[in-house]
């Protein structure tokens, strides 16, 4: 298996990660939450979302890391 540098495999998995957040940000708003954010890092998707009767709630998904065996 060819050793792939992790600066190549950044922005890959940074689209697919950004790609991801859409999907889960279409999903909520599906579900009548307004207000949504989204913050994305290497590690991390943190959302926050409320609904116009509620209080924000706030979600973290973790994402793979980027290290191929």
């Amino acid at each position: 298996m060819p050793n792939l540098n992790n600066a190549q495999l950044l922005p890959s998995m940074m689209s697919r990660a950004k790609q991801l957040a859409e999907r889960i940000v279409a999903s909520i708003q599906a579900q009548g939450y307004l207000n949504i954010e989204y913050i994305l890092t290497e590690r991390q998707l943190k959302i926050v979302a409320s609904k116009t009767d509620g209080t924000p709630q706030t979600a973290y998904v973790m994402l793979p890391s980027s290290t191929v065996h």
